[in-house]
């Protein structure tokens, strides 16, 4: 409910900005419900507003959390963040599974949300899916697009989920 801050229930927010593209380029499958429709994405800049969207993906470990005496997940509303003016947001698409960025080794890792969000903060992140074999060329477009589109864009930490996953577990591969 709007303004509860007792819950603890955390989850790491995805932000999709167009069409089925995280779903498609992470590869997630979808056990109850849909991706979300184009009139359902907005378009938010922190540093000037702190709008949400109205629709939200969920993973199945946090819809059991949020409903735990339910089985079906999709119309059903929550509240992000414990503002007493926080506003509901409807599950539209349960997800199987989606790891947060730095996995911890608890079950909350898999407690993530997708968001139909252009977000607008000079600090993001992309992924990027290709064909095997093609990844070097790709990236290098990508890059040579996005100066294109903007010249003082600074490239970090590019690295593959394979890089990704390796680092995160490479104390547990002992």
């Amino acid at each position: 409910t709007p303004g509860d801050r007792n819950s603890d229930i955390g989850a790491t927010l995805y932000f999709s900005g167009t069409g089925d593209a995280l779903v498609e380029t992470f590869g997630v499958k979808i056990v109850e419900g849909r991706t979300f429709e184009p009139d359902e994405f907005i378009t938010s800049n922190p540093s000037l507003d702190r709008n949400q969207p109205a629709h939200v993906m969920v993973t199945l470990s946090l819809a059991k959390q949020l409903y735990p005496d339910d089985t079906s997940y999709v119309g059903k509303t929550f509240y992000m963040g414990g503002d007493e003016d926080a506003e509901g947001v409807r599950i539209v698409g349960v997800i199987e599974r989606l790891q947060s960025p730095s996995a911890p080794a608890e079950a909350r890792g898999e407690d993530s949300i997708i968001m139909p969000i252009r977000y607008i903060d000079p600090f993001s992140r992309y992924a990027v899916r290709t064909e095997p074999g093609q990844q070097d060329r790709v990236m290098a477009d990508v890059e040579k697009v996005m100066l294109a589109l903007r010249n003082d864009r600074i490239f970090l930490n590019k690295r593959t989920f394979a890089e990704s996953r390796e680092s995160r577990y490479a104390g547990e591969n002992m």
